[in-house]
Formats: C-alpha cells, sequence, structure tokens
C-alpha cells in the first residue's frame, strides 16, 4: 500500500522545508525530549507555521513529515539529520529550488518505507514518483493527453503493481484494473501527488495531475537522470534504511535544462517563492499544451485563446 503523513500539506511546501531544515540542523544530534519547548519554538520562529497542538511534542505529530520530506529521523530520542536536510542549509548547496530537491528525491523514495508502521524490509520495493511520471510520459509519447486522475492512479498503477523499474513500453500497454481504496487511502495519495506536483514539469488542476511541459527535450532529461529508481535492497533496520535513502553519494545530479523551459517567465516562477498554485503566464502555456496537441483546426484554435483570455484574463499574445 502506498503511504503518506496526511493533514500536513502545507508543511510539505518546498520554501517551508527550508525553513524546517533550518532548525533541524541545529538540533542535529540532540535530545529533544530534554529541550522540547525551544525546539518548537525554533520551528515555529523558522517557519511561520503552528507546529500544533502544544499537549503533544513535536516528533509525535511531525516526525513523519521530517522523514517523508528526507529531512531528518529519530534514534534513541536524538534528531538525526540526513544529508537532503544539510545540503538544503548549506549556503553554498544545490538545491535552490524545489526542481533541484524533488528531482534528487523522486528516484529515491521508495516502499517500503521506515517511518510507516509495519515496515518490513522484505517486501517489493516500490518506487511510486518514478511510476507516476513514467506513465504521464508514456501518454505523451502515445500522442495522447497527458493526464491521469487519482482513481486511475489506483486503478492502472497500483493495482497493476507497478513499481518504477519498467521501462516506458510496460507503462503504455496498462490497462486499468478493479482496486478498491480506503478514504486514508485516497487522503494520502492525493497530499502525495501535490507534494510532487511542486515539480515544474507537473501540475495538479481540476483534480488531475498533468505533465506540464512546453520543452519536449526535458522528456529525455527525465528519463536519463532522474527516473531510474536508486538505492540498495532495502535495509532490516528503519534507521539503517533511512540513512541509507537520503544519503547522497557521488554528488547531485542537476538538470542541464533550466527548470524544463526555455522561457524565462517559467524560470521567475520557479526561483521566486514556490506556492501550489501556477501563474498565469504558465497557465496559458499548459492549456495551450493541450488545445494545440488535440484540435488542428486553426479557427477552432483560436476561438478557445480567445475565450480563454476573455474569461481568465489572461495575457496570451
Amino acid at each position: 500500500m502506498w503511504r503518506w503523513d496526511q493533514g500536513r500539506l502545507l508543511y510539505f511546501q518546498f520554501d517551508v522545508l527550508k525553513s524546517i531544515a533550518t532548525t533541524l540542523a541545529k538540533f542535529d544530534g540532540v535530545k529533544i525530549t530534554d529541550c522540547e519547548s525551544l525546539f518548537r519554538s525554533n520551528l515555529m520562529t523558522e517557519t511561520g507555521m503552528p507546529f500544533a497542538p502544544d499537549h503533544y511534542t513535536v516528533l509525535r505529530n511531525y516526525k513523519r513529515v521530517f522523514e517523508c520530506a528526507f529531512l531528518a529521523t529519530v534514534s534513541n530520542k536524538h534528531l538525526i539529520i540526513s544529508d537532503f536536510c544539510r545540503e538544503l542549509v548549506n549556503p553554498s548547496g544545490k538545491f535552490a529550488n524545489a526542481d533541484d530537491f524533488l528531482l534528487s528525491y523522486i528516484n529515491r523514495f521508495r516502499f517500503p518505507f521506515p517511518a510507516f508502521d509495519g515496515y518490513n524490509d522484505t517486501e517489493e520495493r516500490i518506487y511510486p514518483f518514478c511510476a507516476v511520471i513514467k506513465y504521464l510520459i508514456s501518454l505523451f509519447q502515445k500522442g495522447e493527453l497527458a493526464v491521469i486522475t487519482l482513481d486511475e492512479i489506483f486503478d492502472v498503477i497500483i493495482a497493476n503493481k507497478c513499481t518504477g523499474f519498467e521501462d516506458l513500453s510496460f507503462y503504455e500497454r496498462l490497462s486499468p484494473k478493479v482496486y478498491n481504496p480506503s478514504n486514508t487511502e485516497k487522503r494520502q495519495l492525493r497530499e502525495m501527488i501535490i507534494f510532487i506536483s511542486q515539480l515544474s514539469v507537473l501540475k495538479v488542476y481540476g483534480g488531475k495531475l498533468w505533465l506540464d511541459i512546453s520543452n519536449p527535450t526535458a522528456i529525455n532529461e527525465l528519463m536519463e537522470k532522474f527516473l531510474t529508481p536508486l538505492g540498495t535492497v532495502p535495509k532490516v533496520d528503519r534507521l539503517d534504511e533511512f540513512v541509507e535513502m537520503t544519503k547522497i553519494t557521488g554528488g547531485i545530479v542537476l538538470p542541464t535544462i533550466e527548470v524544463f523551459t526555455s522561457d524565462n517567465l517559467d524560470l521567475e516562477f520557479i526561483e521566486g517563492k514556490r506556492k501550489l498554485n501556477i501563474s498565469e503566464s504558465r497557465e496559458a502555456r499548459f492549456y495551450g499544451s493541450i488545445f494545440v496537441r488535440k484540435i488542428k483546426d486553426l479557427y477552432a484554435i483560436c476561438a478557445i485563446w480567445m475565450f480563454l483570455k476573455n474569461i481568465h484574463g489572461l495575457n496570451i499574445c
């Protein structure tokens, strides 16, 4: 089963994660129970977020946030930060934006994941984000809309037991099966998808996840550099597994295509304050990428552009 730490979506925003990392780095190796009030105060001051409720310890409520975000874990009540956390707080670090961070993340995050109850190192390894993005790319390459709903993720990817190791031809042949997720599974999957949609090539819109690419060359770079699962056989010990999974060895691989676009407007969007909504300029191009692929009639395209301009006030010229 795919799992996530639900109910903490705002804490998974890239800018917030960077602020959280700043505090976690200060408390690396510290026994948090000996300084609970100071730890909470530092987190709240650094992030501007409430680490509530006060009658529960921070680690009781937010430890899984730290772990799912590859920032830190706990051993014998002592905080242990990850290489990802160190890189985020390093003034000369390479995680300058959400793309840099998430492109190093998606081929490392896998199930079984040590933050969750019932961790079993003998279970088959599944790289959920690799699987979802590969499926979207397979649709793109077939000339179809590169979009997937949450229900389709359950029926097409999870029900078919995709692992993320498969090649694109495998995903092109997939057919839906019946999968009946619980409400908890639906909520957790939704928040997983919103989290990963901070990648500039993805977008959540209308309850669906879209592959949003203006530069097709980015497809090759995604496949060649960032969608091959990394890691060895899962460790028996949870701490060992987390450290291994979040370890950065051999250097950080960064995209050579700036934020997967040649458009300076997107560059400004990514390098500014990253939020879960999108800029109008990016939305205009997004609509364009959909309709131009599906509608060949020039007059129909013009009519759609005019509709978007009149309804949404988008500057698409």
